[in-house]
């Protein structure tokens, strides 16, 4: 018995010491964390857009050598479509617009009995976009093409009558550079904010006449849009 005790014994404390002496189980690797997915900015869009807007007018008459520059500014109220691919999170394509505009300035003229004037009825643009996708928010830049659509009259002060009988009406061509930000609100619908910066080429008014007018036109418009995404 005492021989059947000390081996109980001497087994006890062989286990317990196996036990004791035992190296811990490594912990387990935490699982890698999961990048979220990047949102689907690919495919078409369309969309209304509206904002305001304030420039320059370059106003030289070229036989006098006089000028009558100024200020415009107005609101303007459009549509916008275009186009995106994906890669990632680049995002990339190309858009258009057009936009009804009353941007509108003026000033005396050289001859102060008479006041310059301008409007610009409408413009737009074909533009290239590329830019970023973060979780709901795409940030992008965008230039490409602009056009425009532009009055200039003079107007005799005292009696409101146009000096100009002859078209006062031209089409402007230029260019375009915009930055903007859209967020989408759901699956489909997007809000955008952008800032765009519009210069047109010269053009010759009033011609012919005896007082013709070469005209540029610039101005920078802040937008705010709304467009379904398809």
């Amino acid at each position: 018995m005492f021989r059947a005790g000390l081996l109980t014994a001497l087994f006890a404390g062989t286990a317990t010491a196996a036990i004791a002496g035992s190296p811990e189980p490594a912990p387990m690797p935490e699982p890698a964390p999961v990048a979220p997915p990047v949102e689907d900015w690919s495919g078409a869009f369309i969309g209304v857009q509206a904002g305001g807007a304030q420039g320059d007018v370059d106003w030289l008459f070229p036989l006098a050598g006089t000028r009558a520059d100024h200020d415009n500014d107005g609101g303007f109220g459009g549509l916008y479509a275009g186009y995106n691919w994906q890669s990632n999170s680049l995002v990339y394509g190309f858009d258009a617009e057009f936009n009804a505009a009353d941007i509108s300035g003026s000033t005396p003229c050289p001859n102060p009995a008479f006041s310059c004037q301008t409007e610009l009825n409408s413009f737009g643009s074909i533009r290239g976009r590329i830019g970023g996708a973060m979780d709901r928010w795409h940030i992008y830049g965008a230039a490409g093409y602009a056009f425009a659509d532009a009055d200039a009259q003079s107007i005799n002060v005292a009696t409101g009558a146009p000096f100009y009988a002859a078209d006062t009406s031209e089409t402007l061509d230029g260019w375009t550079i915009a930055f903007g930000a859209e967020r989408k609100l759901g699956s489909n619908t997007v809000l955008r904010g952008e800032i765009a910066h519009y210069d047109f080429d010269t053009a010759n008014y009033f011609q012919p006449s005896v007082a013709p007018a070469n005209i540029g036109f610039s101005h920078t418009a802040l937008k705010i849009g709304l467009h379904l995404k398809f």
